[in-house]
């Protein structure tokens, strides 16, 4: 198989069952090469270099991207099952549509990476910065995301864990109403609610109606003797 850049450029050229070895040869330098729909596995590539490569829809199994440049790559409808890439720089990465499971991103720096509408099962996250990132449409619910960053990220319709793994993530402002709204309507549509609720749900109120969503109502004050 011929092996080339995004550009059209040929790089390289192997068959079709070393391209694993070539890849590991030739990882110093993989800048912007294309490797579509192709499957690599079990592959030391700890500190390639694939910025900018374009590996939409690639699968990869068991490879070790620890500490890799893959700033600004193409991972569009990808497939990434057991991948090591803690400490990678996945700045402006694209990950859209792509599919994670057992996938180690600890430390990982993911900021103003494109994350939308992707399928993370069992993705270890601690530490990770996704600061500027858009995880909106993404279930997290089972990722680790104890010390995650994920200021300024775009959260909307996405699935937060509610479980100890996201309690000391790292959040803004906006994003703490955006949840402090949902908590909030829970109060206001439960059937019954106690009086040390209503106190809370009241104390609240004009903070979590500064939600940014146009499309969501304005939250009322609750009577004390509402629902009680």
């Amino acid at each position: 198989m011929k092996i080339y850049k995004t550009d059209e450029t040929l790089i390289g050229e192997c068959k079709e069952n070393e391209l694993n070895k070539w890849c590991e040869e030739h990882k110093a330098d993989l800048r912007g090469i294309s490797l579509q729909c192709v499957a690599i596995k079990k592959c030391n590539m700890c500190r390639a270099n694939l910025y900018e490569a374009n590996l939409c829809g690639i699968n990869l199994h068991g490879i070790d991207l620890c500490g890799a440049d893959l700033r600004s790559v193409n991972l569009y409808g990808a497939k990434l099952y057991e991948v090591d890439l803690r400490g990678a720089d996945l700045r402006l990465a694209y990950l859209c549509g792509a599919e994670l499971y057992e996938v180690d991103l600890r430390g990982a720096d993911l900021r103003g990476a494109y994350i939308e509408g992707a399928e993370l099962k069992g993705v270890d996250m601690r530490g990770a910065d996704l600061r500027r990132s858009d995880i909106s449409r993404v279930n997290l619910g089972r990722t680790n995301l104890q010390k995650a960053n994920i200021e300024d990220a775009e959260i909307d319709f996405s699935c937060l864990p509610l479980s100890c793994s996201s309690l000391t993530m790292i959040t803004d402002e906006r994003q703490r109403i955006q949840i402090m709204y949902h908590w909030a309507s829970l109060i206001a549509n439960a059937k019954i609610i106690t009086q040390e609720e209503i106190n809370i749900y009241n104390s609240i109120l004009k903070y979590a109606n500064k939600m940014h969503r146009a499309d969501v109502p304005k939250l009322v004050e609750l009577l004390n003797d509402e629902k009680i």
